[in-house]
């Protein structure tokens, strides 16, 4: 993807701010993905709160401009072709280049959480609350982690991770050694994309053919949303996935929530193999608990991107309380044709 064409990508359109600005009661409705049919579109250039009031985007650029500070280039100081910016409001913005990105790990051994905590404050300019961070992150195009030799190194898929642990995914904390790649193989099915070293385009016909026969035979834990001579649609049952096939080539939708001792993340993501996305945007809920088992949004936020295999949106936290669930509308435009859907990821909940 060329310089102009990412530059035109990723416009976010965050709505509400830190966790805890929306109260019980006031719904989202979601601005659906552009170019994305009956399960996505709506009418462009206006944007809802959480409150359900609509604004031009024009006005909101503007109010959001006056209120926050400036977006700042970040510079890692370690060996990487990202290009990383931490936007108005605090979000940072990972950039690849197309099918070359990679990142190196800058440090993992810290005396505590506080030392942790200062350090990823200091190298991503961001501001400490109270003990922990927390924050809003998207990642454009895909990548791999590399050792400071330029050797192999395990890549988690999550910049942040890959920036506090050692080549094999271990980072020492207090003289303990805690292993998070472990954590992060525990489940095939949540293992991170965006990894330019997993490269599922040779599967695709195999993997389509395992979903349909196991959808078909009312075995395994996907269920057939589509199947023609054209497209093939599947979603998971629990339901945080969606695949689709085209002309031989794979798109995903998929939602997660993560937990690694002292650090979380969940979000978002949609990913090609072998044709990429003309349009793609994300736009997530993330709920938490009011009273039992019902809960409400307490963080809006979205992100989009042209040209691309990978687009990802999430939040995440360091000693930080997380949120219960994330719900994303996913949508894009993908070998002409349009396809969009949800999927949620976290405890179960009435949103209300």
């Amino acid at each position: 993807m060329t310089d102009a064409a990412r530059a035109r990508g990723g416009r976010e359109r965050a709505a509400g701010g830190d966790y805890g600005g929306v109260g019980p009661g006031k719904r989202f409705r979601a601005r659906r993905p552009p170019g994305v049919g009956a399960t996505g579109t709506a009418a462009q250039g206006r944007d809802t709160d959480v409150a359900g009031t609509t604004r031009t985007r024009t006005q909101t650029q503007t109010q959001t401009q006056a209120k926050a500070e400036p977006s700042k280039t970040i510079d890692l100081a370690v060996p990487a072709n990202c290009e990383l910016t931490r936007k108005a409001g605090g979000k940072l913005e990972f950039r690849f280049p197309e099918r070359s990105g990679f990142l190196t790990a800058a440090r993992w051994e810290f005396r505590d959480k506080k030392e942790l905590v200062d350090y990823l404050a200091r190298l991503l300019s961001l501001e400490v609350k109270g003990e922990g961070l927390r924050g809003t992150g998207v990642c454009y195009g895909k990548y791999e982690r590399r050792g400071a030799d330029g050797g192999r190194a395990f890549c988690f898929g999550d910049p942040l991770l890959d920036l506090i642990t050692d080549p094999s995914g271990q980072l020492v904390l207090g003289g303990r050694r805690i292993d998070l790649a472990a954590i992060e193989l525990q489940s095939p099915r949540y293992r991170a994309g965006g990894l330019r070293t997993i490269d599922l385009a040779p599967l695709s016909a195999s993997l389509r053919d395992l979903q349909v026969a196991q959808a078909a035979l009312g075995q395994g834990d996907f269920t057939l949303i589509e199947h023609t001579a054209e497209v093939v649609g599947l979603a998971s049952t629990n339901p945080s996935q969606r695949d689709f096939y085209r002309n031989g080539r794979h798109l995903r939708f998929r939602a997660w929530k993560k937990r690694y001792v002292f650090y979380w993340s969940m979000g978002a993501e949609i990913e090609t193999w072998g044709r990429d996305f003309s349009t793609a945007r994300i736009e997530s809920r993330y709920l938490d608990t009011v009273a039992g088992a019902f809960c409400h949004a307490v963080k809006l936020d979205s992100d989009s991107d042209t040209n691309d295999d990978y687009l990802d949106e999430y939040e995440w936290g360091v000693n930080a309380p997380q949120p219960l669930r994330v719900v994303s509308s996913c949508g894009t435009l993908w070998q002409g044709q349009t396809f969009g859907g949800q999927v949620e990821a976290g405890t179960a909940c009435s949103e209300v």
